[in-house]
Order: C-alpha cells, then sequence, then structure tokens
C-alpha cells in the first residue's frame, strides 16, 4: 500500500512500525521515534501516499514525546500510544499530533495495548510484569485496577474473551509471560 519514510539528513529512509490498528477506514502505525502514522485507506492508492503523514504527540505546547511506540489502538473518536517509556497516550483522531490525555504506567516499557469492549478502556502489560486496566478519553484518564500475577515476568501478550454471549457475563483476559505461564483473569 505505502512505504513509511522519515526525513533524516536529506535522505528519505524506511522507518520501523512497531504496532498498527485500524479504525473507520484509517491505518494508525506507531513508530520507534515516538511518531504516529495515519493513512486514509479509503483514498486511492496514488492519493495514500500524498495523505501519509507522520506527527509526533505533543503533551502540551513544549513538551514532545520521542520515545518509541510499542503499541497501538484505534477507535471512531481517538488513537492510544504506549510507549517505550510507560506513558500511554490519548489522541483526537482528527489532530493525531496533540495528546488529549496522557498517563504514566511505570518506567517499564509497555508490551501489549489491547482495547475492551468499552470505549477508551484497554488492557495494558508490561516489561515488569504487570498488567493494567487503562481508561482513557478526553474527560479523563488513569488506570482503574490491576491484574496480579507475573511477579517481575515481563508480559508477553494479552487476549480477551467477551464472555456475555455465553451467559456468564464480564471478559475474560488472558496473559503469557516469559515464565511460560498462562494466566486468566475474570473481570
Amino acid at each position: 500500500i505505502a512505504t513509511y519514510t522519515a526525513e533524516q539528513k536529506g535522505s528519505s529512509l524506511p522507518c520501523s512500525i512497531n504496532d498498527c490498528a485500524y479504525a473507520e477506514g484509517v491505518l494508525y502505525g506507531g513508530d520507534d521515534m515516538g511518531r504516529i502514522m495515519a493513512l486514509d485507506l479509503r483514498q486511492k492508492q496514488q492519493q495514500q501516499q500524498q495523505q501519509q503523514l507522520g506527527y509526533h504527540l505533543h503533551l502540551d505546547k513544549t513538551t514532545v514525546l520521542k520515545s518509541g511506540i510499542s503499541g497501538i489502538s484505534a477507535d471512531d473518536r481517538y488513537v492510544y500510544a504506549a510507549f517505550d517509556d510507560g506513558t500511554l497516550v490519548c489522541a483526537d483522531c482528527r489532530k493525531p499530533g496533540e495528546a488529549v490525555s496522557a498517563s504514566r504506567k511505570s518506567d517499564s516499557p509497555v508490551t501489549r495495548i489491547v482495547p475492551t469492549a468499552t470505549n477508551g478502556e484497554h488492557i495494558v502489560s508490561s516489561s515488569d510484569g504487570s498488567c493494567s486496566i487503562w481508561m482513557a478519553s478526553a474527560e479523563g484518564h488513569g488506570i482503574s485496577g490491576e491484574l496480579l500475577g507475573p511477579d517481575c515476568e515481563p508480559v508477553s501478550d494479552v487476549a480477551l474473551h467477551d464472555l456475555r454471549g455465553q451467559g456468564v457475563g464480564g471478559l475474560l483476559v488472558v496473559t503469557t509471560a516469559r515464565d511460560g505461564a498462562v494466566r486468566s483473569y475474570q473481570l
């Protein structure tokens, strides 16, 4: 579809995209330099390359996040980015360079960010072994709960399963970690 590039020393070089998310016809990607790429797939292919944009996320008028993006998620209103320095950011899809809200989970890199069925709510795992419930929107943000278990083993992946259709209710969260254990939590 396109090659994501960055201008470096006068040359256009390919950039690594660490994670991507799709919402409302737009593909979002996050790179090692803390930028969000937005590619509108509804455009014709010739226009896509012209519309491809890389944004640095600004927390305010002076603070630019330049840590690598390790995870990204999107819905019809917001783009959610998780950074290598533990920062979690919510940005408006119409202005992906401006943070609507930001929080710091820990100093450890975020390994996964997985959206739940609730708008703005995500399960976020880190290399310090923590797994948290993060809520973010223009109205507010923050960690609303912690899932215990990995005990400092980096959480490598997170999967979700909605249990409401099975008459049980809630959400099943399954995590894997470097210690080889598969853990499950019912929310």
